[in-house]
C-alpha cells in the first residue's frame, strides 16, 4: 500500500512504498546522475532538476548578484566566481603576471595596460611633477630624490648650445657670407626638454618671459637659414608659442670690421632709426628693451680710431634697438626691435635683411652715407631696395603698411640732414 494514499504500491523506496502518482509528486530526478531526490532536497534550474553534487560541478552563484551561471560562464574574483557581466565590471588581470585584481587596483602602465601594484611597482613609476605614468627606464633622479619623466627632469631643463660646422656652405639666398645668431623667447614650450642632448641650440631662463628663450650657436650661409627653418619646425609641432613679452634678437658678426666700418654700421642705423622703427609694431617701436639710440651722429663723427670706438662701445645701454654692447663680449652688432616669432620665414628675412643692409654700409664712409641716405642733399638717393635688394624692399614695404607706417621702396632711407641732432 502507497505510505502517502492508500492506493496499491508500485514503487519501493527508502523502506517506503509509493504509487506512481506520490513518487513523482514527491520525488525528481538528478538530470546528470539519475539519482532520485526528494523536491526540497533537489536544485531546479531552468525546470531540470539537479543533486547539490551535480549542481556544484556545473554551475556557480555570481557573489555579486546573486544569479546562476554556468561554471563555464563564470570567472573567478576576489571572493569566489562571478557571472560574465559583473566580472568585466568589477576585476581586470593584470597584463604582467595575470592576477585578477579589482579594478580600482589596477594602474594604467605607459602602454596603455593595466598592471597589479606589485607589477607597476617593478616595470613603472609617476613623474613627481606631472604625475604621468613612465617606464623606470625613462624616468630621472632629481637631486631632492624625486624621480621626473624626460618632459620634467630638472636637470634637463636648460642646456648650452652646440656647435654648428658646415664644411662647404652656399650663400645664394642669405646673400651675405656675414655670420649671424638668434635668440627665440617663448611664452609656452611644452615637451622643451625632450630635445635635451638633441638640438645645438641653447636653451635658458629669460625672467622677462614665461617660457624659455632658446639661442642659436654661430650661423652662416643658406645653410644657417636651413638650422632655423628645422627648429622652428620643431617648436611649431611641439604647439610652442610666443606673446606680447617676446622678442627676437638677431646677432650679426662684425669681429673683423675696422673701427671705421664700425662706426659707417653705427652712423647708418642712427641715421635710419626711423625706417627701422617703421618696419616693426609700436609695441616694439616703442618698447623699453629696444630703445631709440641716444647718441648723436655728431657723437660717431668725432670717433677718430680704435679707442675712441671701444671708448662709445663701452658707455652704451645694452637695450637699445641696436645694441652694440654686444661688440664687447661676442664681437657681434645686436638688433633687438623685432617682435618675438616662431616664423622661420620672418627670423630669415629679418637676418637677411640686417645682412645685407651691414655690409653695404659697412664699406661707405661718413660722407658717402650722408649723400645716399639724405634725400635733402642733391645727389642721387637710395631707397631700401637699392640695399638690401627688391625682393626683401616688397616683404618689408607691405609690412609697414600691415603696421599703417607705410614704406616705399623708392622713398629716401632718411629725411633733411642726418648730422641735425
Amino acid at each position: 500500500m502507497c505510505c502517502q494514499c492508500s492506493k496499491p504500491s508500485v514503487i519501493d523506496y527508502k523502506n517506503n512504498s509509493y504509487c506512481a502518482d506520490c513518487f513523482e509528486r514527491l520525488f525528481v530526478k538528478c538530470v546528470t546522475c539519475l539519482m532520485n531526490l526528494e523536491r526540497d532536497e533537489a536544485i531546479i534550474i531552468d525546470g531540470v532538476a539537479y543533486c547539490p553534487t551535480c549542481f556544484n560541478n556545473q554551475f556557480a552563484f555570481c557573489q555579486n548578484c546573486g544569479c546562476v551561471a554556468r561554471i563555464s560562464n563564470t570567472l573567478r574574483g576576489i571572493h569566489g566566481r562571478y557571472c560574465l557581466r559583473c566580472h568585466r565590471r568589477l576585476f581586470s588581470f593584470c597584463a604582467n603576471c595575470g592576477e585578477c585584481c579589482n579594478s580600482y587596483e589596477l594602474l594604467t602602465a605607459p602602454d596603455g595596460l593595466s598592471y597589479c601594484q606589485a607589477c607597476f611597482d617593478i616595470n613603472c613609476g609617476f613623474c613627481a611633477n606631472c604625475g604621468t605614468a613612465c617606464w623606470q627606464r625613462h624616468l630621472h633622479q632629481g637631486l631632492n630624490g624625486r624621480r621626473y619623466c624626460e618632459d620634467c627632469n630638472p636637470e634637463h631643463d636648460e642646456w648650452d648650445m652646440g656647435v654648428f660646422d658646415i664644411p662647404n656652405p652656399v650663400f645664394n639666398e642669405i646673400g651675405s657670407t656675414r655670420r649671424f645668431g638668434v635668440e627665440l623667447e617663448t611664452s609656452t614650450c611644452p615637451s622643451h626638454r625632450t630635445l635635451f642632448e638633441q638640438t645645438i641650440w641653447e636653451c635658458k631662463r629669460d625672467c622677462s618671459i614665461a617660457g624659455r628663450e632658446f639661442v642659436s650657436p654661430i650661423l652662416y650661409g643658406d645653410e644657417g637659414l636651413a638650422e632655423i627653418r628645422s627648429f622652428c619646425h620643431i617648436a611649431n609641432t611641439k604647439g610652442w608659442s610666443v606673446d606680447s613679452y617676446c622678442g627676437y634678437h638677431v646677432h650679426l658678426d662684425v669681429s673683423n670690421e675696422s673701427w671705421k666700418a664700425l662706426r659707417s654700421i653705427a652712423i647708418a642705423y642712427r641715421m635710419t632709426t626711423k625706417l627701422w622703427q617703421r618696419l616693426v609694431p609700436d609695441q616694439r617701436a616703442n618698447n623699453a628693451y629696444c630703445g631709440r639710440p641716444n647718441y648723436t651722429l655728431s657723437q660717431l663723427s668725432r670717433i677718430r680710431n680704435a679707442e675712441d670706438w671701444d671708448y662709445f662701445v663701452g658707455s652704451r645701454d645694452r637695450f637699445e634697438f641696436v645694441n652694440w654692447r654686444s661688440y664687447l663680449v661676442h664681437g657681434s652688432v645686436e638688433i633687438r626691435s623685432h617682435a618675438g616669432t616662431l616664423d622661420a620665414d620672418e627670423i630669415n628675412n629679418w637676418i637677411k635683411l640686417h645682412a645685407r643692409f651691414i655690409d653695404a654700409v659697412s664699406k661707405m664712409p661718413i660722407s658717402e652715407l650722408a649723400t645716399k641716405f639724405c634725400g635733402g642733399f642733391e645727389s642721387q638717393y637710395v631707397g631700401i631696395e637699392n640695399i638690401v635688394g627688391r625682393e626683401l624692399g616688397d616683404i618689408y614695404s607691405k609690412k609697414a603698411n600691415s603696421y599703417r607706417k607705410p614704406v616705399r621702396n623708392n622713398q629716401p632711407l632718411i629725411l633733411g640732414n642726418p648730422f641735425s641732432g
